[in-house]
């Protein structure tokens, strides 16, 4: 019966664990979901900036991108990024403008002849780490350059695939992943791909940086859930974007009792959550009222084996008790029954008996004594 109850209560703790294991998995995808739609919004109003204007000048971008706050408001953001479309004919005067801006040094790079070019023009927070990337022509790179033509063509805002982010000088290659919102000539109509294709500008972006992105979305230090994200359906290493547990790879924990798996649709872009559990969730398992279950069902059985071994103990012991008495009776019963006998014996034998004790004193005579020897009774 103790068995059964700590089962019924465990299986009710894992079914508790089960229902806020997939509560806590569906928060953290919300809340991914959630700041990526606040950064499509946060595009689509930096889009609304060039499309209110007929020209925006790199003094309003950087004003426009100084409100927003990134560095403190936007962890995990690197940049914001104006993106223009260069045709092979305006390359030269392209450049000479660009450098006229004050950046003698401007360029166009990888170097390599193409219809067109998208160098980012724009680049904001103006920092060491980010102007190495001014000048980048970002379609020359496949991975970008699809989700590009995917933003130019569906007129939304389109995620890239996992890359690996330019490296600045003194700098290690970083995952991330950059979000392209499209813009179009001022006053154009472009409600079809083909309008879409010939009034193309430029795009904005935003470049994230993953594992600083992700940790400012869901938090740090969790000690009871890891929370993998991997881009599109495939769980390969090589798809990884971030791991909340990375320390925990060195020595993994064993089994992990909980895992789910959510599918998140954001922004053109598939990425898969992984959420599993961690010994210290795992840990709850042991609930008090399972614990309370085996050790109250642990001391009433030992109870109950103490008494009924006291029981049966009291049981022998009385049948032995009976078992001597009756041998006690039995031998009463003879030895009066010899009493009898002897008493008759005595009474009426033809033969005089004399009784006497150690000392030779006369303690009893019967009835034929008295009549062989004339003494009286």
């Amino acid at each position: 019966m103790t068995y059964a109850l700590w089962q019924d209560a465990r299986h009710s703790a894992v079914k508790e664990l089960q229902v806020e294991f997939a509560h806590r998995t569906l928060e953290a995808a919300e809340q991914v979901r959630q700041r990526m739609l606040n950064y499509d919004q946060m595009l689509r109003g930096l889009r609304g900036l060039f499309n209110a204007s007929v020209h925006v000048d790199r003094n309003e971008f950087r004003e426009y991108c100084a409100t927003l706050n990134l560095a403190e408001r936007l962890k995990g953001v690197q940049a914001l990024a104006f993106i223009r479309r260069v045709e092979d004919s305006e390359k030269t005067r392209h450049i000479a403008d660009v450098r006229n801006e004050g950046f003698p040094e401007y360029r166009i790079w990888p170097d390599a002849k193409r219809a067109y070019y998208t160098p980012v023009v724009y680049l904001e927070p103006s920092s060491e780490r980010n102007m190495h990337t001014l000048g980048f022509d970002v379609s020359s790179e496949p991975v970008r350059r699809v989700a590009m033509e995917r933003a130019r063509d569906t007129d939304s805002a389109v995620i890239t695939g996992k890359i690996e982010l330019l490296p600045g000088p003194d700098q290690k290659p970083t995952t991330g992943f950059l979000m392209l919102l499209p813009i179009y000539q001022n006053g154009s109509v472009h409600n079809t791909v083909a309008e879409r294709r010939s009034q193309i500008r430029g795009w904005v972006d935003v470049v994230f940086r993953a594992e600083e992105l992700m940790t400012g979305i869901l938090g740090e230090g969790r000690k009871e859930i890891d929370i993998e994200i991997f881009d599109g359906d495939s769980l390969a290493e090589r798809y990884l974007l971030y791991d909340d547990d990375k320390l925990l790879r060195a020595a993994p924990h064993s089994t992990q009792l909980f895992q789910n798996l959510q599918r998140l649709e954001i922004a053109g872009r598939v990425w898969t959550l992984r959420v599993s559990s961690l010994p210290e969730f795992e840990k709850r398992l042991n609930s008090n009222k399972a614990q309370s279950l085996a050790w109250g069902g642990a001391v009433v059985s030992l109870l109950l084996a103490i008494m009924t071994w006291l029981l049966v103990r009291s049981r022998v012991r009385s049948i032995q008790a009976a078992s001597l008495l009756g041998q006690e009776l039995s031998a009463r019963e003879q030895a009066e029954g010899s009493l009898r006998l002897a008493s008759m014996v005595y009474e009426n034998s033809s033969e005089g008996i004399l009784v006497t004790d150690a000392e030779n004193r006369i303690i009893a005579i019967n009835p034929a004594f008295t009549h062989i020897t004339g003494y009286e009774l």
